[in-house]
């Protein structure tokens, strides 16, 4: 992936913490997107600079593939996203480009796109690195090995061994303790930025600041940075950091509103039919209320001759 045009040279330094990069590929295929600039900074001096190898890994809450940017000096990787809008293109020096998409860079800890491997081959036993980071489908998951280092590896493992061999055994109390961790920071942060979380249709632009502050509470802004957090990892550990953070399943609750009113409606039907007396004889009240009506000697004529025949809606009822 080559760059042919963007907002600074190589090297270069720029105040803002991304710059839009306007990338070639070697088919001729150009995507805008949307760098941190620390992919630059880490690849200063150092001589595979020119290259930003994106690869495929395995995403750790799908499952599926999903595309990550790794630094030239290989010790940095950041998550690919894609922002695609219909009917969108891009004008580029003298040329228009068609796809339209807008191509993001975010920041990832490596330790959630290890921790599948580690909990499926390291939860009775321990293994170094090199031996459970092993993916046919994703051959490039060997190069976390250089990202991850052996003291972010403790938040969610124990090492085993000394020496040049060691391994490291998943710790599940570590793990939830590590994400409970996240959830907080990510609460603070949002905390911070003032950023309206409550349920509903209601948008942060029609609601000040102070109002913010004043009606959402610590649950819902942990509960949101929950749900931010839980994108990241399976949905087994997720119903665990769900039960360790005290948070309340809403979903469950709202089902559980609604099966209170499938029972409700069920036993009404007994207070129905035993209120069908009163409701008959007042029906009947109001047809003997009800004055009545005299035909004329033509109007009975009428009705004389259609005694037996079918209403014209009645053909077109389903068979």
């Amino acid at each position: 992936m080559s760059k042919t045009r963007g907002g600074k040279g190589k090297g270069g330094k720029k105040d803002s913490a991304e710059s839009c990069e306007v990338f070639t590929r070697l088919k001729g295929e150009t995507r805008v997107c949307f760098l941190d600039k620390e992919l630059f900074e880490v690849r200063e001096g150092v001589e595979t600079a020119g290259q930003l190898d994106v690869i495929s890994l395995k995403n750790p809450s799908t499952l599926k593939a999903s595309n990550y940017i790794v630094s030239g000096d290989g010790k940095s990787i950041t998550e690919l996203l894609q922002f695609c809008q219909p009917h969108r293109s891009w004008f580029i020096d003298e040329s228009i480009q068609a796809d339209g998409n807008v191509y993001l860079t975010t920041q990832i800890d490596p330790l959630f796109l290890i921790l599948p491997y580690l909990v499926e081959s390291c939860s009775e036993m321990a293994s170094p690195l090199d031996s459970f980071l092993v993916d046919q489908d994703f051959p490039d998951i060997f190069r976390l090995q250089k990202i991850v280092t052996e003291k972010q590896m403790d938040r969610i493992s124990d090492l085993k061994g000394n020496g040049i061999v060691k391994g490291f055994k998943y710790n599940e109390e570590k793990t939830l303790d590590w994400l409970t961790q996240k959830c907080q920071r990510v609460t603070k942060v949002l905390r911070d930025k003032k950023i309206f979380v409550g349920q509903g249709a209601m948008s942060a632009t029609f609601i000040s600041p102070d109002a913010i502050n004043e009606t959402e509470d610590a649950m819902n802004y942990l509960t949101y940075a929950f749900s931010i957090v839980s994108d990241y990892i399976s949905e087994d550990l997720s119903g665990l950091l769900k039960k360790k953070l005290g948070i309340e399943d809403k979903v469950a609750a709202s089902v559980k509103r609604k099966s209170s009113k499938t029972l409700q409606d069920t036993t009404g039907k007994k207070v129905k039919k035993e209120n069908d007396e009163n409701a008959f004889a007042e029906t009947d009240l109001v047809k003997e209320k009800a004055p009545e009506v005299k035909l004329t000697t033509k109007e009975k004529a009428l009705a004389k001759a259609a005694t037996g025949t079918k209403s014209i809606m009645s053909f077109f009822k389903k068979k």
